[in-house]
């Protein structure tokens, strides 16, 4: 798995915001297993909640903590379409 911030979640349902579990190795084992049996979907990434500091920064650290976390995730995204 590659390296990812531990700010990081995984989560089987995007209609639910409280879905997201943090991400470790087991998590994630666990979650591609569901995946074998059943058409299901995933997810991987950030939740920024409300009320959380996110929404609290400026628009520019805003913009910094978006960057860094699709650019975290583009090696996942590249490694999906190599295959």
């Amino acid at each position: 798995m590659l390296n990812l911030p531990s700010t990081f979640e995984c989560g089987n349902d995007h209609t639910d915001k409280n879905c997201g579990q943090p991400l470790t190795l087991t998590n994630y084992q666990v979650l591609m297993r569901e995946q074998v049996n059943r058409h299901a979907e995933w997810q991987l990434g950030r939740n920024f909640m409300r009320g959380s500091d996110f929404f609290t920064t400026t628009p520019d650290d805003q913009a910094v903590i978006i960057r860094d976390t699709v650019a975290a995730l583009l090696p996942i995204y590249q490694q999906l379409i190599a295959d």
